[in-house]
């Protein structure tokens, strides 16, 4: 019985990380250097800062430029581990940009459909 769930598990363990390779899916730890890197070269700030900032102190930084709070409601929905706060940030930031912004964004309106679906299931 020990021996067929250590079997198992190891079959699942390389199928996982076979569909991994196979999507080209990077690791999480990968992915958040990236998306720290991004944060850090187009707002200036690191992704931390937006993990742990509230949502009215991110708008009163940037409040002027939407085109970066864009990219900051972007990286942070690119996330691997999205939690309702982060996704109430997002929603939040989003609709801001969609009140003081004269871009449409149909990427940025896909991604509020997402967010609300997921808020809507929890």
């Amino acid at each position: 019985m020990i021996e067929k769930d250590y079997i198992k598990k190891k079959i699942d363990l390389f199928v996982k990380e076979l569909v991994s390779l196979l999507s080209k899916e990077p690791p999480k730890e990968e992915k958040l250097k990236e998306l720290a890197l991004l944060a850090q070269k187009y707002t200036e700030k690191n992704l931390s800062y937006f993990l742990h900032s509230d949502t009215d102190t991110i708008l009163l930084a940037y409040k002027t430029d939407t085109e970066t709070l864009d990219i900051i409601a972007e990286i942070l929905f690119q996330l691997p581990d999205l939690n309702k706060d982060i996704l109430h940030k997002i929603r939040d930031i989003i609709h801001y940009i969609n009140r003081n912004s004269t871009d449409f964004s149909f990427q940025r309106n896909q991604n509020l459909t997402k967010i609300e679906a997921l808020l809507g299931a929890d």
